[in-house]
């Protein structure tokens, strides 16, 4: 009847609207899924690049614990080749490598903390107890303190510096860089720290100042030109990068880390042939260098020889074998090679090296689409 009939459609809207509803809460929780799965995919390709820079030993003063720079290069592992560093927990060896290389940084950032003062030592440590305690005005003075009292100190100067920027006070980050300039008028570090905070902050000309006079102190050191060449980079001058690795590389003939810095300014810049070059002379100056290898198999690939990236990739993979990420490379590589039957087997190995991990689900996907693809093959008559 038309009695019973409205409330039926009454209903019947009521029940399309929490429909509708619910496909939207399940699309935005599907894009809310999506957003966290691409957050962890850039917390893990930070981790990777940190841990790249750290393996070619050219961190330089940015990356030094508390006594570094007040803010690490956004980019800096990308003048080296990429990373491929295992998510397994380090053996001893390599623990034990991972230090030493850490405490070579905190020297290179003003000198070892065990040969500070005292003194300072103390009210470093107890500023760092109060800023991670929250108590900022006390972790600051301790600070300022500390540098009226030990103007010669460069940890003293950097560890405000960052402090200050850490907080936001950016002006007052500053005046430390000047201060320590004034004080250390020859202390390449204070200079470069400056350069980086400047950078930081859009002030390019103050950046570049103060780089030339990083640069001027050094005189052509070795150990200069890859922090030269990654604030180049910064700052969008690729020619002056460029002339900064070559300046390693002609400086340093027998270092590694200067032919695969140069070699991989050459891939990101679309020049594969000359990046292969700079990683096979890295290659020869290491052989058992993963990442030499690693690299080598990239530039092989981008010049579309399959065959020669996945010898590299099993060199690497056979120097480092529980990196899950160096066989997901295997595999894709066989894969684009057209060799379907062969990209299944380390797309396995990672699922049974790491079952629970991100990479582990994408191997499985492509093991699924693989066997598809071969079953649509035709059989060939026996």
């Amino acid at each position: 009847t038309a009695m019973t009939k409205g409330p039926i459609a009454a209903l019947g809207a009521l029940a399309l609207l929490l429909a509708v509803q619910t496909w939207r809460v399940h699309g935005l929780k599907q894009e809310l899924d999506q957003t966290a799965l691409t957050l962890r995919k850039h917390e893990s390709a930070a981790r990777s690049a940190k841990a790249t820079a750290s393996h070619f030993g050219i961190d330089g003063p940015f990356s030094a614990v508390d006594v570094a720079a007040p803010l690490a290069p956004r980019n800096e592992a990308q003048i080296t080749a990429p990373s491929t560093a295992s998510s397994k927990p380090q053996d001893s060896a390599t623990a034990s490598e991972s230090k030493k290389k850490s405490d070579q940084a905190v020297r290179a950032a003003g000198g070892a903390l065990d040969q500070l003062p005292p003194k300072l030592r103390g009210s470093m440590s107890q500023a760092k107890k109060a800023f991670a305690d929250g108590d900022y005005d006390t972790a600051l003075k301790l600070m300022e303190d500390a540098v009226r009292e030990y103007p010669q100190e460069a940890q003293a100067y950097a560890s405000l510096a960052k402090m200050y920027n850490d907080l936001g006070m950016t002006d007052e980050a500053i005046q430390a860089y000047r201060d320590w300039t004034a004080a250390r008028p020859e202390d390449a570090r204070a200079f470069l720290g400056a350069a980086g905070l400047y950078e930081s902050l859009g002030m390019n000309a103050e950046a570049l100042d103060n780089l030339a006079q990083y640069e001027r102190l050094k005189e052509g050191a070795p150990d200069s030109f890859a922090a030269a060449a990654s604030m180049y980079r910064r700052l969008g001058m690729p020619d002056q990068e460029l002339n900064a690795l070559t300046n390693w590389v002609d400086t340093a003939p027998t270092s590694p880390q200067a032919y695969l810095a140069l070699g991989e300014y050459y891939r990101r810049n679309g020049d594969p042939a000359n990046a292969l070059a700079q990683y096979q002379q890295a290659s020869t100056l290491a052989p058992g260098n993963v990442t030499a290898h690693s690299s080598l198999a990239l530039a092989y690939q981008q010049l579309g020889q399959y065959p020669n990236a996945q010898a590299e990739l099993l060199t690497a993979i056979s120097l480092h074998p529980g990196d899950t990420g160096l066989q997901m490379r295997l595999a894709d590589t066989y894969r684009r090679g057209g060799d379907l039957n062969s990209a299944i087997a380390p797309y396995q190995n990672v699922i049974q090296q790491e079952p629970n991990g991100a990479l582990a689900l994408r191997a499985s996907q492509q093991i699924a689409r693989l066997q598809q693809q071969l079953n649509a093959q035709p059989k060939r008559a026996s």
